[in-house]
């Protein structure tokens, strides 16, 4: 049987920069009737990826966006989907090889500066990807938690 369209109304989508989250984010939400919110535009201050917003800040933030009835929320940053998580009907974890990451990236023509890209691509994926992996426990823990 298909998983029913009330499975996916508060979807978290954690993964490497250039793993697919946008996309599949934004399939789901056209699908879903909703609005995606891509973590970046919580972690960051408006106006580039030149300063963090203050993270206690950031969290509320999420929280907020969590509580929301229908939402598909997305992004790198596993400390903020951690908030989310509690509320989630489903969590998708992206965990593609670093090299098919840093060739998407290079296939949209990302550069440094640009997508919440701090650095050069290989660099930035190789950062991510070792960030995920720590917080891959936390999450399966928020995610046997009663709600």
């Amino acid at each position: 049987m298909a998983p029913g369209r009330s499975e996916f109304s508060k979807t978290v989508i954690v993964g490497n920069s250039g793993s697919g989250k946008s996309w599949l984010a934004e399939r789901l939400a056209e699908g879903l009737g909703t609005a995606t919110i891509d973590l970046d535009s919580i972690h960051w201050v408006p106006g580039g990826y030149n300063a963090r917003r203050d993270p206690d800040l950031a969290k509320s933030m999420v929280r907020n966006q969590a509580s929301k009835d229908c939402r598909i929320i997305e992004g790198v940053y596993g400390w903020l989907a951690h908030e989310a998580l509690p509320s989630a009907t489903a969590f998708i974890w992206l965990d593609l090889p670093e090299a098919e990451c840093i060739e998407n990236i290079r296939g949209r023509g990302a550069s440094p500066g640009s997508r919440g890209l701090p650095s050069g691509p290989s660099d930035w994926v190789s950062e991510t990807h070792q960030v995920m992996h720590s917080d891959h426990d936390d999450h399966l823990v928020a995610l046997e938690a009663p709600s």
